[in-house]
């Protein structure tokens, strides 16, 4: 969609067969940033040039065949997509009702500033509305810092006022550096309306600028790129990047706006509205879904859920695929514990029994739903064993709701005791930590002091500090140990802080004090480089990012896995290894090519072997033999 077709045409005519993929209501291709550098919301957007047609447009235009595809994949709320389904794409996007309907990391939610003013005759920015958004990124960076996060701003400007309100704040923050690292599909980005197409982030964040001004009065103009014609289509790039929330930032609120001819404005009214009262603004249908019964055999279920003491409710959704029923959690209302599927209209309307009985369950259960599945047949055939099955199911899931949602799928009541028993022993368990895994301590208050003559560190003192924090911590990397100085004397981790540490690195090393165990890993002569800690749960500075860990102590970590279990799939070993050991919540691309750098080292040691995606102990494996230790220099 972002193509033109005279950059395309010199591979199209290459080919033998065409297949165009992209989005015709996503942005187009555009001279703005061509022709102009200036980001003002006082350009008039008739004078810009308009978008080109796409290679899309023309591929759509000439009549090849169209398939849409309808499954929504990114969004595990479904609040995340609804307004962009019903405004842009007619309702016809299959997406998926989420268990839970409320939380600090789920759904789209307004955030007012109502003394935020818009500084048109000045620098063109709202600075309050800034230091609000800044607010929002630091709560997050604290309370989900698995979750990764992105901003959006609706002009230049106020991406750079953000950004330096942004950098203001860490200097009051140092332990939350690691949290804003630059990593192109998973890192914390500040961006503007015209550049976010193609990212995805946990949790987008919204920054509009515009609003009243210091005389109290708004203009209708948010910025060329949204008042351009088809200017509703950054809003809905835009809308659609968060997997979890949006949360939108304004001084102003839908009932601020005039009223406009201009469809895209139109579109961000709409929105403001939504994000303010939910799905009422869209005017479809209420919020939760509680329809009738499609069928007498759906009726029949609820009627015995009812009758056992039970809150269901029927048809759960907003639009697209529907739950049949659901049990609510008593403990959150408007939550629910239970999904529960019928072999009803919404089974037989799936074409293939792919759709049907494989990836439709698949993308529930990643939203985190727990479903049971009733047979008709089964039901009216032994309905006093279906229903004590039922019943059964759902206590289960009511002892259970506070725990990971699994998938229970009885088919017949004879099956009852093998699916228990596969549910208890689906996933690899490691609840207790193993004794060869120590918690990870940064205790700053037990480091030397650092003493100053003249303004001026003294090495001996320096030095002191570096030896007992990687006593501490090590073996540890060289960046880390770096940021560790840097927050003791109040500073970030500079150039000029890094060639510093690095002189009075060498200084240790010529003094025969520490080792390197990879070019970037240092420890203390003598030091067991083999150590896996764990971070503690109420301990930020003890959370370490990708690079951070010695290959050493992922290579001792899987060693020990393997060693314990004898033998464990590739992906299974990953997930083991970043979240039940090293406290990783999220298995990012920088994380997974960390952890694959150190299986492929511990094979080419011969330790273990990989079959088929599985490994093993290798056939030379020996306990407790002697462990290659991979000095570099």
């Amino acid at each position: 969609s972002q193509i033109m077709t005279s950059n395309a045409v010199n591979s199209v005519y290459r080919g033998r067969q065409l297949i165009v993929a992209g989005d015709d209501k996503q942005m187009p291709p555009s001279s703005l940033f061509a022709t102009s550098s200036s980001d003002g919301d006082e350009s008039n957007p008739e004078d810009e040039l308009d978008d080109f047609e796409s290679l899309l447009n023309q591929a759509n235009a000439g009549g090849l065949q169209n398939i849409r595809l309808q499954w929504h994949y990114r969004s595990r709320h479904e609040s995340l997509i609804t307004y962009s389904n019903q405004s842009f794409y007619d309702g016809k996007l299959v997406t998926y009702p989420s268990p839970l309907n409320f939380g600090d990391t789920l759904g789209v939610s307004f955030v007012y500033v109502p003394d935020g003013v818009y500084l048109r005759g000045g620098r063109r920015t709202n600075p309050i509305e800034a230091k609000k958004v800044v607010e929002r990124i630091i709560h997050h960076a604290d309370t989900n810092p698995q979750l990764t996060l992105g901003v959006v701003a609706f002009s230049l400007a106020q991406a750079d006022e953000i950004e330096n309100a942004l950098e203001v704040a860490l200097k009051n923050r140092p332990d939350l550096e690691d949290y804003f690292v630059s990593d192109r599909l998973d890192g914390f980005f500040i961006k503007n309306l015209a550049n976010v197409q193609g990212d995805e982030r946990d949790i987008i964040i919204f920054s509009v600028g515009y609003g009243k001004d210091e005389h109290g009065k708004l203009t209708m103009n948010f910025g060329p790129e949204v008042m351009r014609e088809k200017g509703w289509r950054r809003l809905n790039v835009a809308f659609t990047r968060a997997r979890c929330r949006v949360e939108l930032v304004a001084s102003i609120t839908a009932a601020d706006f005039t009223s406009e001819t201009n469809v895209s404005v139109n579109h961000l009214r709409r929105y403001f509205d939504y994000a303010d009262r939910g799905i009422a603004a869209l005017a479809f249908e209420s919020e939760r879904s509680t329809g009738d019964a499609e069928s007498p055999f759906e009726e029949a279920v609820i009627q015995y859920i009812r009758s056992i003491g039970y809150d269901v409710d029927s048809q759960v959704g907003q639009a697209g695929y529907r739950i049949d029923m659901a049990i609510t959690n008593p403990d959150h209302p408007g939550s629910y514990i239970l999904g529960i599927e019928c072999d009803g209209a919404a089974y037989h309307s799936s074409e293939i029994a792919r759709d049907r009985d494989r990836l439709r369950q698949e993308v529930l259960e990643g939203l985190g739903w727990t479903l049971y599945r009733i047979w008709g047949p089964t039901w009216y055939r032994s309905r006093t064993a279906a229903e004590l099955d039922l019943k059964a199911a759902i206590e289960l899931a009511m002892s259970r709701r506070s725990n990971t949602p699994s998938t229970i799928d009885r088919r017949d009541s004879q099956m009852s005791n093998a699916v228990e028993n596969k549910v208890e022993t689906v996933e690899i368990e490691m609840s207790d930590v193993p004794d060869w895994i120590e918690p990870y301590l940064n205790n700053k208050e037990a480091l030397p002091a650092i003493q100053a003559n003249n303004g001026v560190y003294t090495h001996s003192s320096v030095e002191d500090f570096l030896l007992a924090t990687i006593r501490g911590e090590g073996p540890m990397d060289r960046a880390l140990l770096q940021k560790r100085f840097a927050a003791r004397i109040g500073q970030t981790r500079t150039k000029k802080i890094q060639d510093y540490v690095n002189d009075r690195l060498v200084s240790l090393d010529n003094k025969k004090l520490i080792q390197w165990w990879q070019p970037d890993a240092v420890g203390l002569v003598g030091q067991n480089p083999f150590r896996v800690r764990h971070p503690l749960a109420n301990d930020p500075l003890t959370r370490r990012d990708a690079k951070s860990y010695p290959l050493t102590e992922l290579v001792a970590a899987i060693y020990n896995i393997v060693e314990e279990v004898g033998e464990i799939e590739s992906e299974d070993l990953l997930n083991v290894v970043s979240k039940k050991l090293l406290g990783v919540q999220r298995l990012t691309t920088e994380w997974r090519d960390r952890i694959e750098e150190a299986v492929d080292k511990i094979v080419s040691w011969g330790w273990i072997s990989k079959s088929n995606e599985t490994f093993v102990r290798s056939a030379d494996y020996q306990k407790g033999s002697e462990k290659p230790w991979f000095r570099q220099k």
